[in-house]
C-alpha cells in the first residue's frame, strides 16, 4: 500500500515572499505506486500564492 502526502506552502501576498502558512495532508490506500503517482500529478504544482509538493510513500 502507498500513501500520498501533500504539503502546501501558502505565501503572503505582496513583494516579500514570506510564508503565511504550511499545511500537510495525507491520502492513504493506494494499491500501487503508479496509482499514487498518478494522483500526485493532479495535485502538485503552483498557483498564485500556493506551492504544492506531493510525494508517495510505501506503507505497511
Amino acid at each position: 500500500m502507498f500513501t500520498l502526502i501533500v504539503t502546501s506552502i501558502i505565501y503572503a501576498a505582496g513583494p516579500q515572499e514570506r510564508i503565511e502558512a504550511i499545511d500537510t495532508a495525507s491520502i492513504a490506500g493506494f494499491e500501487t505506486v503508479e496509482l499514487c503517482e498518478a494522483a500526485a500529478k493532479t495535485i502538485g504544482g503552483q498557483a498564485l500564492n500556493v506551492e504544492r509538493q506531493a510525494v508517495c510513500v510505501k506503507t505497511r
